[in-house]
């Protein structure tokens, strides 16, 4: 059976995180979309990578802003229990097939889902939250309960305890308070670090930027020990990071590797003073 969305007005819409209650009119759907693989084996705290492939049918009238991809997993009961909602890069345009590439994670600032299956619910959604049905061949979610191959993750004191995150996509995140490390324990084979982070903007009248002198703008220096990688994310906002990660060969170095994260400025609290960097909003692992 194909799963059909509903395009619904702005006022029935929740957020681009709860996406659609069902109330107004349906509509014909704009196209179809096929996940591959159908099915994507999960394992906490871990990703997988899929892709979609898009067949737009009609055009989207009324559009405002960027035109985002509404990925959600739900449970048994219709309750929405993750967010996978991302930007769509390209130009939806009736006749031309695109392919996307996206992911699905269990990040370690979050509780684990429970082991089953999930649907995975398609749809496509624009600034003003406007919705658009589309037509999918009905992908699953299989979460197992297995972390072989996973390292153990270890925060420098610099990290500041796991806060609540802001919606169903970033479940918590963990702030520094100046430079800090991120150790890889008991590394037993290769595999990729995904992290997610957050430049913040200083909230007007409650936070300050203090930029480190000669500094442009806000920067985070990322750099892994393994391989001795470094990546450097500018700008307020949210960053992807991926890393490759090959323990060290050597039998008597220990099997570890260690992420840093360095910051040219300081986000400081107006009324309380405290003193933050950067935000670690999600952790993922996939080996291989």
């Amino acid at each position: 059976m194909e799963k059909r969305w509903r395009r619904l007005p702005a006022v029935c819409v929740l957020t681009a995180v709860s996406w659609i209650v069902a109330c107004g009119e349906t509509a014909a759907p704009v196209g179809r979309v096929t996940a591959e693989p159908s099915e994507i084996r999960l394992l906490y705290p871990g990703f997988s990578g899929y892709r979609l492939e898009w067949s737009p049918e009609a055009p989207l009238d009324g559009v405002e802003g960027e035109l985002r991809a509404s990925i959600h997993l739900v449970g048994d009961e219709g309750q929405v229990l993750r967010t996978f909602d991302q930007k769509l890069e390209r130009e939806w345009s009736p006749g031309a097939t695109s392919v996307t590439e996206h992911m699905l994670y269990q990040s370690a600032l979050a509780p684990p889902l429970g082991v089953g299956r999930y649907r995975l619910e398609i749809g496509l959604y624009d600034g003003a939250g406007n919705g658009w049905e589309v037509v999918s061949n009905e992908p699953t979610a299989r979460v197992e309960d297995s972390s072989q191959g996973f390292p153990a993750f270890y925060f420098s004191p610099e990290w500041q305890p796991i806060e609540s995150g802001t919606d169903l996509q970033i479940l918590g995140r963990r702030w520094l308070r100046a430079d800090g490390v991120l150790r890889l324990g008991e590394l037993t084979a290769p595999g990729r670090l995904w992290l997610q982070i957050a430049i913040p903007a200083p909230l007007a009248g409650e936070q300050l930027l203090e930029l480190d002198p000669e500094a442009a703008e806000p920067e985070v220096v990322v750099h892994c020990s393994c391989g001795d990688v470094t990546e450097v994310r500018r700008g307020s906002g949210s960053h992807q990071v991926m890393l490759s990660i090959v323990p060290p060969a050597d039998p008597e170095v220990p099997p570890e590797c260690e992420i840093s994260f360095d910051a040219n400025y300081t986000l400081i609290g107006v009324e309380d003073r405290v003193r933050r960097t950067v935000a670690l909003e999600s952790l993922s692992w996939l080996s291989r």
